[in-house]
């Protein structure tokens, strides 16, 4: 179950366990915020009109899901990749779907990469760069199979049939690999026959 931590503000912290049962959540205070054990996590953020100062200082570093009462242009200077805003009132299933896509769907970690939406991430060195959605499957599948087939890959991800001679599979990774290059991340993938994989 993914960890999630929550900095309720202005909801009934009872209320949103009570929606977020899918994730194993932590509440945490304005004390807490600094706390070197909240660095690096996927945080829900319930505020009124603007960010408290403690928190400035994390969101280069942690996946903010932010939901917010009163319109402003405040948070323009901190929108990021890593960041997403939503502009109360919600209803409180549409909350649940976007918690779920952009927590528990959208962020993976390998190595030293995070897959975050559009994104992918060297985490030591902060250095990113955007992806499609097809590099992102491909990525995704590989982290989560380790070892994937030409037929797989040709059939499942590329919807193709499995006896198509095709050099798209390497077209579609030598992109991938030369991404991992432009953040500099060791992660690499490489095939043996008709087996690919990935690996730091």
């Amino acid at each position: 179950m993914k960890k999630l931590f929550i900095w309720p503000g202005l909801v009934n912290e009872q209320i949103v366990k009570d929606l977020l049962t899918d994730f194993e959540v932590d509440m945490i205070s304005d004390s807490k915020i600094n706390n070197s054990y909240v660095k690096n996590k996927n945080i829900l953020v319930f505020i009124k009109e603007d960010f408290k100062e403690e928190i400035t200082s994390y969101l280069n570093k942690n996946s903010f899901l932010v939901f917010y009462l009163k319109k402003t242009n405040e948070f323009e200077k901190y929108q990021n990749h890593n960041i997403h805003f939503v502009q109360a009132p919600i209803h409180a299933n549409k909350l649940l779907y976007l918690v779920k896509n952009y927590f528990k769907n959208n962020i993976e970690n390998f190595n030293d990469i995070k897959l975050f939406g559009e994104t992918i991430r060297n985490i030591n060195n902060e250095k990113f760069c955007f992806v499609t959605n097809l590099e992102r499957l491909i990525i995704l599948e590989l982290i989560k199979n380790k070892s994937i087939s030409r037929e797989y890959f040709l059939e499942n991800i590329l919807g193709l049939k499995k006896n198509i001679e095709t050099k798209t599979i390497e077209s579609h990774l030598t992109r991938i690999r030369k991404k991992f290059l432009q953040i500099e991340s060791k992660t690499q993938i490489f095939s043996k026959g008709d087996q690919f994989f990935l690996s730091s």
